[in-house]
């Protein structure tokens, strides 16, 4: 294997490993990560660009706690208060 082969079949590793953590559909995984519902199986084969597999890691590594979790925006007003101000 090359290195290119060994970044990418670790990639599908990684990918594989977060959909089964989540329980989210592989298509699913594909059009939140690059809006590309069949990018595992492009991945799997090796048919993808560098560019994707970074921004499939990118993905991983920004939703990885709480992937179906929308994040809570709290106003400034409340969060004066929680401090004290």
């Amino acid at each position: 294997m090359t290195n290119t082969q060994d970044f990418i079949s670790a990639a599908v590793r990684e990918a594989e490993d977060f959909i089964k953590g989540t329980g989210i559909a592989e298509s699913t995984f594909g059009m939140r990560a690059v809006n590309d519902a069949t990018v595992i199986e492009r991945l799997r084969n090796g048919q993808v660009t560098l560019r994707t597999v970074a921004k499939i890691q990118s993905y991983i590594r920004d939703n990885r706690i709480y992937p179906n979790k929308r994040q809570q925006v709290i106003p400034a007003e409340h969060t004066a208060k929680m401090r004290g101000q």
